[in-house]
């Protein structure tokens, strides 16, 4: 899998925007008419560290990621999160289907926004398919199912 932090480098995002046909724009009007993050709009992925939240999309193989302040951990929360999501698999052995959500996320968190408000570090994520997300402290899951 590979990761892209499109605040660092946008290109490979208009690359692909331009590939799948949602911008018929060069480059520089994609960018200078912040493409990077009309990508994003719409209901979004989003991760949070340390109270700050950026945006992320899982397209094919790659991970396209804007965050405004570069933190290492970024990629890896997100490797994490997406090795224990695709599996199929938790940890524990119980298994799940895909796109539904893993085994014990509503042991960690209730599943709402309130709980995204108060949280430092966590994922919201929607998986790119209809409007549920599922809302998780990264720390307690992390320690819970991951580590």
């Amino acid at each position: 899998m590979k990761f892209v932090n499109v605040s660092e480098d946008s290109y490979p995002l208009w690359e692909f925007c331009k590939k799948e046909g949602f911008t018929d724009s060069d480059y520089d009007t994609w960018y200078n008419n912040g493409g990077e993050l009309q990508f994003f709009e719409g209901d979004p992925d989003m991760i949070k560290i340390n109270g700050l939240v950026g945006y992320f999309a899982k397209c094919g193989d790659v991970v396209f990621y804007y965050f405004d302040e570069f933190y290492g951990n970024v990629e890896k929360m997100l490797r994490k999160f997406f090795r224990q999501y695709e599996t199929g698999t938790t940890l524990g052995g119980e298994s799940w289907i895909a796109g539904s959500d893993p085994w014990g996320v509503t042991d960690i968190e209730e599943n709402h926004w309130e709980q995204w408000r108060k949280m430092q570090t966590g994922i919201a994520y929607r998986g790119g398919a209809g409007y549920t997300y599922w809302v998780s402290d990264w720390h307690k899951y992390y320690n819970r199912y991951i580590s």
